[in-house]
């Protein structure tokens, strides 16, 4: 087993449970009218985000030296591959909805719809910036100090979406995300601590992770916000200092993914009048499943076929 992913394991266990967070506060889980149990379900995906900056500067500077374009071109093809599948199955499916939702609600029920979406769509935008950004900053300082820059400009800006001192609350999703990734990508340029008889991140994360689950519960202010993407933060950094799991972790990671992305799919259901919570939260695993069993034969066939070539 790879060092990658014994290091990386434990936070793909932390996606699984974050999926079913949000999973949970959409209602779509074994209990009906869950709504409500966790106050900041929005929080899930900021700390997706936070994962995703961590290792996307991982995969720029694999592409330093390549052109802008064809830079971009292939780091969104890194991210999207992975779940083709996935977007033209659920985006066929919910645009033949969409066609049936002729009536007067049709623009409640298209956000519905596509509304999960957005994490997707943001982060294939931010990746864009941050690499074009990464391209015309040529010193590590001068990235860093960017970096810095940004968290605490999209920290103020939410602060004041959140606030109604800039009277466009929706644009908070785009503040927090370049916010999230940014703090992210901070984390990969912080020394991991060397430890030579025993790893204090393990103490560290031990406490962190009941703190962030009873700071759920409260009620939502910028102030919770701000503090929890920071344990989310200080989290993935003690965290890929922790070796931990294997194969089955990172299927965890995978399918947490899925389950995010059908959501959308489940949701055109419960539209088409299909609302028992208990069978939505199976179809949704279901597909979630067999969509990774797909892809992971692709990729098999695809090693085979390049094997044979050579």
């Amino acid at each position: 087993m790879s060092d990658k992913k014994q290091r990386y394991g434990l936070l793909d266990l932390y996606r699984f449970l974050l999926c079913f967070w949000v999973l949970s506060c959409h209602d779509f889980f074994f209990l009906e009218n869950t709504t409500g149990h966790f106050s900041v379900p929005e929080l899930a995906p900021d700390f997706f985000f936070v994962i995703s900056g961590y290792f996307l500067l991982h995969s720029m500077e694999k592409r330093k030296y390549e052109i802008v374009h064809i830079g971009i071109r292939n780091l969104l093809r890194s991210r999207i591959k992975p779940l083709f599948f996935s977007i033209c199955f659920i985006s066929v499916f919910n645009f033949v909805c969409t066609a049936l939702f002729i009536r007067e609600d049709v623009l409640h029920s298209l956000f519905l719809m596509f509304r999960y979406w957005w994490y997707v769509l943001y982060l294939l935008v931010a990746v864009v910036l941050f690499y074009c950004a990464y391209k015309l900053i040529k010193t590590k300082t001068g990235f860093i100090l960017f970096l810095s820059v940004t968290v605490i400009l999209m920290t103020a800006l939410d602060y004041m979406l959140e606030t109604g001192v800039i009277p466009f609350h929706m644009l908070n999703f785009s503040a927090r995300t370049l916010g999230c990734m940014s703090a992210g990508m901070l984390i990969s340029y912080i020394p991991k601590p060397k430890f030579k008889k025993f790893n204090y991140s393990i103490i560290i994360v031990a406490i962190l992770i009941p703190v962030l689950f009873l700071l759920a519960y409260h009620d939502k202010t910028f102030f919770t916000c701000v503090l929890m993407i920071a344990l989310f933060t200080a989290l993935v950094y003690f965290t890929t200092s922790i070796s931990f799991g294997g194969k089955f972790f990172d299927v965890l990671g995978q399918l947490a993914t899925r389950m995010y992305l059908y959501m959308s799919f489940v949701t055109a259901l419960y539209l088409l009048g299909l609302t028992n919570h208990r069978i939505l939260f199976v179809i949704n695993v279901s597909l979630a499943s067999m969509d990774l069993v797909l892809y992971t034969y692709k990729q098999k066939y695809e090693a085979a076929k390049a094997k044979a070539v050579e």
